[in-house]
């Protein structure tokens, strides 16, 4: 009677094959922190790698970095940013959105918008303003915005920005154009903690050339992960060519 082999395990197999599930999760990851270098406020994501259940297989798991961007000093009146937390508020086709801010511009209806164009929203406040969309009157010679919020066109207050902030260790998730989906719970920012600054825009808090860095470890790492199961693969094949046959 001939001696038969055994199989190979196929956890290994998988094992490889869900590391590399992992490193391309990491790669798309890092393919959107490097695609919003450039967008003002951008916030980015972190992935790290955690075993669940014993297993011996790789999860991912991510996180947002909300670590302050530099602050860039421009000058220009649309300019907005939050020192410190808060966001604001901006109203797109799918809802309330939650922005750090960046170059706005007046639109033909004379409302004040993002850069995509979506309204900033304002909130009610009795020295002026209503809630919604901030309109600046037509004419504005100069437009003022102080720490707290207000916009005054010409010397009268018109609208005071909403400036809002998410429970404390709240995941907020990624939307297009650098804006935070809006959960439920955010509260309100008291005017006197705000600290908003005109002609100052926040820059991504990603840095491009740790970006690429990691980016270029991510491939390795995943050619790496194929090598080793290519290298398997041949010697279950040798294996079984050379398996002997049972008498």
């Amino acid at each position: 009677m001939g001696t038969s082999i055994a199989p190979l395990q196929a956890s290994g197999m998988d094992v490889s094959a869900a590391a590399l599930r992992y490193w391309e999760q990491r790669q798309n990851i890092a393919s959107g922190n490097i695609a919003n270098v450039s967008t003002d406020g951008f916030k980015g994501e972190r992935a790290f790698a955690s075993l669940l259940n014993g297993s011996s297989a790789p999860v991912i798991s991510t996180t947002t970095d909300f670590s302050a961007g530099p602050m860039t000093t421009t000058g220009a009146p649309l300019d907005l940013a939050i020192q410190g937390a808060g966001f604001f508020v901006v109203q797109t086709a799918n809802g309330e959105r939650l922005t750090r801010g960046g170059s706005m511009q007046i639109n033909p209806a004379h409302q004040l918008v993002d850069r995509t164009g979506d309204p900033l929203l304002g909130e009610s406040d009795a020295s002026g303003g209503s809630a919604g969309p901030i309109t600046i009157p037509p004419g504005t010679a100069k437009l003022m915005i102080d720490s707290g919020g207000a916009v005054v066109a010409d010397g009268k207050q018109i609208a005071r920005l909403r400036v809002e902030q998410p429970p404390q260790g709240a995941q907020l998730q990624h939307d297009t154009n650098g804006l935070f989906l809006r959960p439920a719970s955010v509260a309100g920012v008291p005017v006197v903690q705000r600290t908003v600054r005109q002609g100052v825009v926040e820059q991504s808090n990603v840095s491009s050339v740790g970006s690429m860095v990691d980016m270029i470890a991510i491939q390795r790492a995943y050619a790496n992960v194929q090598k080793v199961m290519t290298t398997m693969d041949a010697a279950r094949e040798h294996l079984l060519r050379h398996k002997p046959h049972v008498m």
